[in-house]
C-alpha cells in the first residue's frame, strides 16, 4: 500500500487500545503509566529505514486529543495521524541530508534543554527533604505575629512640623482634630485612624516605628512616603485562641516552605563539597568594567571564555553570565550591581553544581531525557525546514488577493448594528410585571416612563451599536429578534434590564486594503499546504514507505 492509498482509507473504529487511551486521558492518568498497560509497540510503517511504532501513534494520538474539544473529537479522522508521522519523518530525514541539524544555535538550544531537563530529573530524584513543623513552632509563630494593634498617624512636610504637633498633642490638643485638618495621608479622613490589624499585616516602616511604644504614646518622627509621620498606638490586643485554628494551616505552610529553602541551600552546599567551582576573577573585573552599560545592549556583547567552572569539565561562559545578570537587573534594577553580579553568581552556579552532579549520576544520558531531546530535536528540525525551505517559495500576486476578496465580500462585512431602547428597573419583581404588560402589548414608551429607574430614551435619538460588547448569551438572543422584539429581563450592576430593538442595519463590507491582514492570512495558510505537499510527493516520489497493514488494521480496529 503507498501513502497515497492510506491516505484514502476509510476510518476505522476505536480500537481497546485507543479507547483505553481516551479514557486514560480524561481520568488524568499519566501516558507513562498507559504505557505500561499497553502491549508491546509495534511498528505500523517504515520510511526510509525509520520505524514508526505504535508507541509514536499513541503519544502523537493523545497530544491531539488533548486540544480538541469535543465536536471537534466526534469527527476527527484519527488514522489520519499516521500519514502526519510519515510526512513529519520524510520532513526530518529531508531536514538532516541538508545539514539543518548542525546548525550551531539548534545545536546550543537543543543542549540546553537536555541540560534542564537532566538536572529537573536529578533534583526530582535527589532533593527529598523530610520537614516537620512541630505545634510548638505554629503556636510561638501564631503569638509573635498574630496579635492585633492599632495606630492613628498623622503626615506633614518636615521633621520640624511633625516635632511640633507632637509637643502640641502632648500639651493636650486633639490628635484626630489635627490630622483631618493638615495630614497628608489617606487616613485624614477618618482622623489618622488605621483599622485594627494583625501584626503580621501591618507594614514594615509602621511596625519599626511602634515597636515599644505603648498604648497612649506617640513615636519619634519617621520618614514616610517623602513626608513625615508620627503616629500613636492606639490599641493593643494579645492573641485570639480562636485564631490558632483559624490561622494553623497558613502558618504551617509558611513554615514548610522556610524549610524547603533552608533545606536546598544545605542541597546545594553539599553539592559545593563534592564538587569545587572555580572563578575566574579576571572575567568577572572585566564584567564589573562594563556595569555603566548594565540596560544597554553593549554589557550582553561578551565572550565565550569560561568565568564558572568544575573540575568534571563543566562551564559558565562570560556570555551566559551576563546573561544572567541582565536578566536579574531586569527585576530587581534599582540593587547596586554589585548585588545582582553576586545573585546572577549564585544563580549560574547553583546550575553549574546541579549540572555536574546529574551529569556523574547518569541522569544526562537517562532514556527519558534523551526521547526528551529527540523529540525537541524532530519538532526544530521540522520547524526550520519549513521556515528556510517552504515559508521562503510563497509568493502574493496582487491579483489574487482581489479575486479573493470579491469571491468573499460577504466575509468581510462588519458586524451590523442595532438601535436599541432598554428599561432598567431595580429589583427583579419589577422587572417580572413589565414583561408581563409588554407582553400583553402594552406600549414601551408609556411602560418605560412608568418604570425605569434611569432616564428612559427617546424613540427618535438613535444611538447605533454592535453586539461585540455584550455577552455572548445576551448577544446571541439580541441577533434573534425583529425590529419592535424585547429581550427577557438580565441582571446587571445597574438593576434588571430589558432591551428591545428600535432599529437594525447591515454593516458594511470592508475594503480590500482593510481586509488585507485577513486575505493575507488565508492565502498563505494556502500556499504554505500547496508547497509543502508538493515538497512532500517529491519526498515520497524517491523514498520507500512501507505501511504494515496487518498492524494498522488491528491498531485501528480491524480484525486481528
Amino acid at each position: 500500500m503507498n501513502s497515497t492509498q492510506f491516505a484514502d482509507r476509510s476510518a476505522f473504529g476505536l480500537t481497546p487500545i485507543l479507547a483505553a487511551l481516551i479514557v486514560s486521558l480524561l481520568l488524568g492518568i499519566a501516558s507513562a503509566g498507559v504505557a505500561d498497560d499497553a502491549k508491546p509497540a509495534t511498528v505500523l510503517a517504515v520510511v526510509n529505514g525509520d520505524k514508526i511504532t505504535s508507541a509514536d501513534l499513541d503519544a502523537v494520538l493523545i497530544k491531539t486529543h488533548r486540544r480538541l474539544d469535543q465536536n471537534q473529537k466526534e469527527g476527527f479522522d484519527y488514522n489520519m495521524l499516521l500519514n502526519k508521522l510519515v510526512n513529519d519523518r520524510l520532513l526530518i530525514q529531508e531536514a538532516t541530508a541538508l545539514g539543518i541539524d548542525e546548525d550551531e544555535s539548534l545545536v546550543e538550544y537543543l543542549e540546553k534543554g537536555r541540560k534542564e531537563n537532566a538536572r529537573r530529573l536529578f533534583v526530582r530524584a535527589s532533593f527529598k527533604p523530610e520537614i516537620e513543623i512541630t505545634e510548638s513552632e505554629i503556636r510561638d509563630y501564631l503569638n509573635e505575629y498574630y496579635w492585633k494593634i492599632q495606630i492613628r498617624t498623622i503626615s506633614v512636610p518636615t521633621r520640624k512640623d511633625a516635632e511640633e504637633l507632637i509637643a502640641a498633642i502632648k500639651a493636650g490638643a486633639p490628635m484626630d482634630s489635627i490630622a483631618e485638618a493638615v495630614s497628608m495621608d489617606s487616613h485624614r479622613f477618618k482622623g489618622g485612624l488605621h483599622n485594627l490589624k494583625y501584626w503580621a499585616d501591618v507594614d514594615n516602616i509602621h511596625r519599626q516605628a511602634s515597636r515599644g511604644v505603648e498604648v497612649g504614646q506617640l513615636s519619634k518622627p519617621f520618614k514616610f512616603n517623602e513626608v513625615y509621620s508620627i503616629l500613636r498606638v492606639e490599641e493593643r490586643l494579645p492573641v485570639d485562641t480562636t485564631d490558632y485554628s483559624r490561622f494553623e494551616n497558613k502558618t504551617r505552610s509558611y513554615h514548610t516552605v522556610e524549610a524547603r529553602k533552608r533545606a536546598w541551600v544545605e542541597f546545594i552546599e553539599n553539592l559545593r563539597q563534592q564538587t569545587p567551582v572555580t572563578t575566574d576573577s579576571a572575567v568577572l573585573a572585566d564584567i564589573r568594567a562594563d556595569q555603566a552599560s548594565l540596560f544597554r545592549a553593549g554589557f550582553l556583547a561578551g565572550t565565550d571564555v569560561t568565568v564558572l567552572s568544575t573540575t568534571t569539565g563543566h562551564r559558565v561562559s562570560d556570555n551566559e553570565l551576563r546573561k544572567e545578570v541582565s536578566h536579574k537587573a531586569m527585576s530587581a534594577g534599582t540593587s547596586p550591581f554589585n548585588i545582582l553580579l553576586q545573585a546572577g553568581l549564585d544563580a549560574k552556579t547553583e546550575d553549574l553544581l546541579l549540572l555536574a552532579a546529574s551529569d556523574e549520576r547518569g541522569f544526562l544520558d537517562s532514556a527519558s531525557v534523551v526521547e526528551r531531546y529527540r523529540q525537541s530535536l524532530d519538532s526544530a528540525l521540522i520547524e526550520l525546514y519549513l521556515q528556510e525551505m517552504v515559508v521562503p517559495q510563497i509568493v502574493f500576486k496582487k491579483e489574487e488577493f482581489q479575486a479573493y476578496y470579491d469571491e468573499h465580500l460577504e466575509d468581510f462585512r462588519l458586524p451590523s448594528q442595532y438601535d436599541l431602547q432598554e428599561i432598567i428597573v431595580d429589583n427583579e419583581e419589577k422587572a417580572g410585571e413589565v414583561l408581563r404588560r409588554l407582553k400583553d402589548g402594552a406600549d414601551w414608551q408609556y411602560i418605560a416612563r412608568q418604570f425605569t429607574t434611569a432616564e428612559p430614551q427617546s424613540q427618535e435619538k438613535k444611538e447605533w451599536t454592535t453586539l461585540q460588547s455584550f455577552p455572548p448569551s445576551v448577544a446571541r438572543n439580541i441577533e434573534r429578534l425583529k425590529i419592535g422584539q424585547f429581550t427577557e429581563s438580565y441582571k446587571t450592576s445597574e438593576g434588571w434590564i430589558i432591551f428591545r430593538v428600535n432599529g437594525i442595519r447591515s454593516g458594511e463590507i470592508s475594503s480590500l486594503q482593510e481586509a488585507d491582514k485577513d486575505i493575507r492570512q488565508v492565502m498563505f495558510q494556502r500556499k504554505f499546504t500547496e508547497v509543502l505537499d508538493h515538497h512532500l510527493n517529491t519526498m515520497k516520489k524517491n523514498s520507500e514507505i512501507e505501511y504494515n497493514d496487518q498492524e494498522i488494521e488491528k491498531y485501528f480496529g480491524g480484525r486481528p
